[in-house]
C-alpha cells in the first residue's frame, strides 16, 4: 500500500481501492442441495413449466437487483439445471453467503423458492503502519450494495508524516435496472513517490500535491462481454523533485487522458474464488504530452478438486506516456516479486502460474496456501526478472470484502525479499 516514504500515496490509494470493487472474486457461498418435492411415487425432480419465482430473506437488497441478476424466468421449463443455474447467478452478485432453491410442484406448475441469507455490505477497514521515515494510518470504508441496489460506494482518507490522501468512488453496474455501466472517482492528496529501475538503481522521488478525478460510461454486451469509454483529469502541483528532465523541477501539470476499455469474463463461481478465464484490453490517449499506451491482461483458474485452484496469468502493455503518468508496477499476479509502486515503466510483459488450496475450513471463513512463480521483462531495453514465493489467503464467509492475503516472493534476479499484504478480490 505505499509507493513512497511516509504515507500511502494517491496511485497506491487508488490501486488498492479498484482492486476490492466487486468486479472479480465472489466469497464463499455453500452449494444448494435441490430439495425433492415431487409425489411420494418419487420423481428425481418436479417437472414442469415455472409459474413463479419467490424470493426470501432478501432484507436489505432489493427484490429487484435478484429478477435482473436471475436468467431462468416464469414461463421457463423447469429441469435439474435450473436450480444450479439460478444460484450461480447470484452468486456472481458477491452479496449472499448462503442461496438454498427449493422447487414446488403445483396444480398448474412449478413454484421456485429462493432463500438467501445477506452478508455485510458495510465494511469499515482502517490501517497503521510504520517506516523509517515515520507514520501513517487512515479509515476506508466499502459499501458494496448502496441502498440495496447492489451498487458500491467507497470513501476514506490517510494521514501521515510527509502527507495525506482522500478518495470517493462510485461504481453502477446496472444503471437504471439497464445493462448500462458507470464509474467515477475523486482523489485528492499529497504524496512523496520514490522511482527506480527495475535493478532498483539511479532512484528519483518526488513530492507533490495531487488532484484527479474522472469517469466511465459502458455497455454490456451479453453476460460475459462489456466495452467502456472513459475520461480522467490528473492534476500535479511538485513541491520538491529531482524527476529527469522530461519533466520540470517543480510547478503545476495537468493531463486529460481519454481510453476505451473491453472486457470478456468466462468464469464460474466456486466455493470461494472463479474458476474459467477473463481477459481485458484497454487503450489511452493523452493528447496535449503525445501521450498513449495499449495495455491487456488475461487469468485462467482451473479447479483441481476439493475447492484446489491451478492459475496462470499474463499481463502485457506498450506505450509513451509522461512521467507522472507512467503506470507503477508491482504487486498482483505475475508481478509478486516486484516491490509495489516503485518501478514506473509504461512496456512490460509479465507472467505467472500459481496453486492454492484450502488448510483450514471454518463456518465464518476459510484458510487458504498459495504458491506461485512468476516473471517477465521491462522498458527498453529489456531487465528481465523472475522469482517465486508463497503466502496464505483468508475468505470472509459473512463479509462482502471477499479476501484478506499475505505474500513473501523472493527476486532472483536481483536476489531480494518482497512483502505485500492485500485487501480485495483480485489478490
Amino acid at each position: 500500500m505505499q509507493a513512497g516514504k511516509g504515507t500511502v500515496s494517491r496511485r497506491a490509494l487508488r490501486a488498492l481501492v479498484f482492486t476490492a470493487l466487486v468486479t472479480a472474486a465472489v466469497g464463499p457461498a455453500s452449494a444448494t442441495e435441490v430439495q425433492n418435492e415431487a409425489d411420494p411415487g418419487g420423481t428425481a425432480e418436479p417437472r414442469g413449466t415455472i409459474i413463479s419465482i419467490v424470493f426470501e430473506g432478501n432484507e436489505r437488497t432489493k427484490e429487484a437487483v435478484l429478477r435482473r441478476a436471475v436468467d431462468p424466468e416464469p414461463g421457463t421449463r423447469y429441469d435439474e439445471t435450473v436450480a444450479k443455474e439460478i444460484e450461480n447467478d447470484l452468486k456472481r452478485l458477491g452479496l449472499f453467503s448462503d442461496i438454498e432453491v427449493v422447487p414446488h410442484d403445483l396444480p398448474d406448475g412449478v413454484e421456485v423458492v429462493v432463500t438467501v441469507e445477506e452478508r455485510w455490505t458495510l465494511v469499515p477497514i482502517p490501517f497503521f503502519q510504520t517506516t523509517s521515515s515515520g507514520v501513517s494510518g487512515g479509515l476506508f470504508v466499502f459499501e458494496s450494495n448502496l441502498f440495496g441496489y447492489n451498487k458500491q460506494l467507497i470513501a476514506g482518507g490517510s494521514y501521515g508524516s510527509e502527507g495525506f490522501a482522500g478518495l470517493l468512488i462510485y461504481n453502477d453496474t446496472a444503471v437504471l435496472g439497464s445493462d448500462w455501466l458507470f464509474s467515477s472517482s475523486f482523489n485528492v492528496g499529497r504524496s512523496t513517490v520514490e522511482t527506480a529501475d527495475p535493478a532498483y538503481e539511479d532512484p528519483w522521488r518526488f513530492t507533490g500535491d495531487s488532484l484527479s478525478t474522472g469517469g466511465s460510461i459502458g455497455y454490456r454486451l451479453s453476460e460475459a462481454v462489456s466495452v467502456r469509454a472513459g475520461v480522467d483529469y490528473e492534476y500535479w502541483e511538485l513541491l520538491e523533485s529531482d524527476l529527469p528532465e522530461t519533466v520540470a523541477e517543480s510547478g503545476g501539470y495537468g493531463f486529460l487522458t481519454y481510453s476505451v476499455a473491453g472486457r470478456l469474463d468466462q468464469t464460474e463461481p466456486q466455493e470461494f474464488f472463479n474458476s474459467g478465464y477473463r481477459v481485458g484490453a484497454r487503450v489511452d490517449s493523452t493528447p496535449r504530452e503525445s501521450g498513449w499506451g495499449v495495455s491487456g491482461e488475461a487469468h485462467a483458474n482451473a479447479l483441481v478438486f476439493d475447492a484446489h485452484r491451478f492459475g496462470l496469468a499474463t499481463r502485457a502493455a506498450y506505450g509513451d506516456r509522461p512521467v507522472l503518468l507512467k503506470p507503477r508496477l508491482g504487486g498482483g499476479p505475475t508481478q509478486r516479486t516486484l516491490t509495489p509502486g516503485t518501478i514506473a515503466d509504461d512496456t512490460f510483459v509479465s507472467q505467472g502460474t500459481s496453486y492454492e488450496a484450502p488448510v483450514l475450513r471454518f463456518s465464518w471463513a476459510t484458510i487458504t496456501a498459495l504458491g506461485f512463480y512468476e516473471g517477465g521483462y521491462i522498458g527498453e531495453p529489456d531487465e528481465v526478472y523472475h522469482g517465486g514465493g508463497g503466502g496464505m489467503r483468508l475468505y470472509l464467509s459473512r463479509v462482502t470484502f471477499p479476501a484478506v492475503g499475505f505474500d513473501v516472493a523472493w527476486n532472483v534476479s536481483n536476489n531480494y525479499p518482497v512483502f505485500r499484504f492485500s485487501l480485495g478480490g483480485r489478490i
